[in-house]
């Protein structure tokens, strides 16, 4: 009895060893490419992950680099959201020589009921295909562009509006203006290969900033003029002194300069004094150091 004993338990153990767990409960092989096909399916719904145990007796998984990029790119930023990639070409192309705003002989910041944004220059130059400009958001202020992350102040009222041309209803130019970053205005070409979107406000104002988003997309602008029409004349548009900050998925920004507004006569008296007054401490300085020459 006791030699069954030892021969049962060593047959139990050597049972155990030998055991595999994926062959309990099979009743019959599935073909091999069933399984394939199951294989990749559940590599679909589910990303394989291996599981470690650490030396605190913790479990801890470990994803597949392949499963990590493909959920990073899930939770990537949207078409809005990116930074500039490779859709903008980097050549030279010109840029607009502003026109200096002028009354009655006298300098003055532009001031016009009538404004609009154009694209001067499209990421995609000689393109086979019609240009469009794809643009979420465009807001016109008074007040001097306030830094990335802070709110705009200063934000003109628009009474009406028009474009070069759009795209289609769904992506009509009221889309641009409407302060919803989630809807866009597609602009087309108008007659003479140009796009652009025309305001009217209320009241005569001086736009001292010009904020608007732009797609990351071939469909963008490499460069955006801001121009004026002081009497709303057709062809009169004049492009204002600027700085541009022209970005792609973010908010771009234009910077309209402030106007010298002194007249040709007074800046050449205050030229004048200035000198005078520049030398006139320089002479002070040579005196103060002769004086203090002689006193030691």
């Amino acid at each position: 009895m006791a030699h069954s004993s030892c021969c049962s338990r060593w047959l139990l153990i050597f049972t155990f060893l030998c055991w595999k767990p994926h062959e309990v409960g099979a009743v019959t092989q599935k073909p091999q490419g069933l399984m394939r096909n199951e294989e990749t399916a559940d590599s679909r719904s589910a990303p394989a992950v291996s599981l470690a145990l650490s030396a605190n007796g913790q479990v801890s998984a470990d994803t597949p680099s392949s499963d990590k990029e493909e959920s990073a790119e899930r939770s990537a930023p949207t078409e809005k959201k990116k930074e500039k990639e490779h859709y903008c070409e980097s050549g030279e192309f010109d840029k607009p020589e502003p026109v200096p705003s002028e009354s009655k002989g006298y300098p003055v910041q532009p001031k016009s009921y009538w404004w609009r944004l154009r694209m001067q220059q499209p990421c995609v130059a000689n393109s086979d295909t019609p240009y469009v400009w794809k643009v979420f958001e465009v807001s016109f202020s008074t007040l001097a562009c306030a830094p990335d992350g802070h709110p705009q102040l200063g934000i003109l009222t628009v009474n009406k509006s028009w474009s070069s041309e759009d795209k289609g209803i769904h992506s009509n130019k009221q889309l641009a203006l409407d302060m919803d970053d989630s809807t866009f205005w597609e602009g087309m070409q108008d007659d003479t290969a140009q796009i652009w979107l025309a305001v009217e406000f209320t009241i005569p104002a001086e736009v001292r900033c010009v904020k608007f988003t732009q797609c990351n997309c071939p469909h963008s602008a490499r460069w955006a003029t801001l121009e004026y029409n002081k009497a709303y004349r057709v062809g009169q548009w004049s492009a204002v002194d600027m700085e541009a900050s022209i970005l792609w998925g973010q908010t771009s920004s234009l910077a309209v300069k402030e106007v010298d507004t002194r007249h040709a006569m007074k800046k050449a008296a205050d030229s004048i004094t200035g000198e005078a007054d520049k030398v006139g401490k320089e002479v002070s300085n040579v005196g103060t150091a002769i004086t203090n020459g002689w006193t030691r």
